[in-house]
């Protein structure tokens, strides 16, 4: 095609110039003054409309040749692919009589037209049917707070007492999770209980020590166990000052049967969030430990033993 356009231009090029001037000087003694005269060809437009014609010609042969070939080339495509397909099915007949199966081939059914064989009817009682559930059943069970369970004391006296000290008391022993302090500059959450032969004598107490270099005063306890809330209202917290800048507050409750789901809750929770409310805004909350814990349950444990009711 580039080819074609490039030969037409040079012959364009060539038949636009009509006049050839001579380079004979006409000073010359033997000059002809005829050659002077322009050289015209007779109608050089006709030799150019041949030249384009046969060059035209000569596209449009080699466009069909072109053609010729690239039809050719798909029609190969295609016996290949339909050899392929044919040599598919022999194989897949061999495989079907080798097997046993009837190796006759299944026109395909033609396309139903959906909308002229549509039970209306039907449809109707389909889609006027209540698909709504009538009663739902979660998968889990949602979670609730912990409540009082009276159930059975899981250890003996003789294992439990491991996990407590005892310290005298005007003649009764006060039995207090092993390791904890109880001087004013502690910060401590705990139960405890007095005993006397044997026997629990007392109630169960909760006792709350707060320690910091700023004063709290408060009067109230949240503890949120396992997510849920538990409100204790401590009765008489004492308070003072230890040096120049330091301030303790401590509370000591006996528990009873108004507090016996947070007393269960703290024995058998898996984690506790401690917020002392203190004046003005200012709270002082704290994460309990697995220590603590543990202590909550082996102490409530050893009252219960020690015969320590509510």
């Amino acid at each position: 095609m580039k080819r074609y356009y490039i030969c037409a231009a040079l012959a364009a090029a060539l038949f636009a110039t009509g006049v050839n001037a001579s380079p004979v000087n006409p000073d010359e003694k033997d000059y002809d003054e005829s050659v002077r005269l322009p050289v015209r060809r007779l109608h050089p437009e006709r030799d150019f409309d041949k030249i384009m014609k046969q060059m035209h010609k000569e596209h449009k042969e080699q466009e069909a040749v072109e053609a010729e070939n690239e039809s050719k080339k798909e029609s190969k495509k295609k016996d290949k692919e339909a050899e392929k397909e044919r040599k598919q099915a022999e194989k897949a007949a061999k495989k079907a009589a080798k097997n046993g199966h009837d190796n006759r081939v299944i026109p395909p059914r033609p396309q139903q037209q959906q909308s002229s064989n549509v039970d209306k009817s039907l449809m109707q009682t389909l889609l006027s049917k209540d698909y709504s559930i009538k009663k739902y059943e979660p998968l889990y069970e949602e979670p609730k707070p912990i409540t009082w369970k009276d159930d059975p004391v899981s250890q003996d006296i003789t294992g439990l007492m491991q996990s407590v000290d005892g310290k005298n008391k005007g003649g009764a022993m006060l039995y207090a999770p092993k390791g904890v302090s109880m001087s004013q500059d502690a910060n401590e959450v705990f139960f405890c209980f007095e005993s006397s032969n044997g026997r629990a004598s007392s109630r169960l107490y909760l006792r709350v020590y707060y320690f910091a270099d700023d004063p709290l005063n408060y009067s109230d306890i949240v503890f949120t166990i396992d997510g849920f809330d538990y409100k204790f209202h401590p009765s008489r917290p004492s308070r003072g000052k230890m040096g120049a800048r330091m301030f303790w507050e401590q509370s000591e409750d006996a528990l009873t049967a108004q507090h016996k789901d947070l007393v269960y809750a703290l024995s058998h929770g898996h984690w506790v969030r401690m917020s002392l409310k203190g004046a003005d805004g200012m709270n002082h909350v704290k994460m309990l430990t697995k220590a603590q814990l543990e202590a909550f349950t082996k102490t409530f444990e050893l009252y219960r033993a020690m015969g320590g009711t509510f």
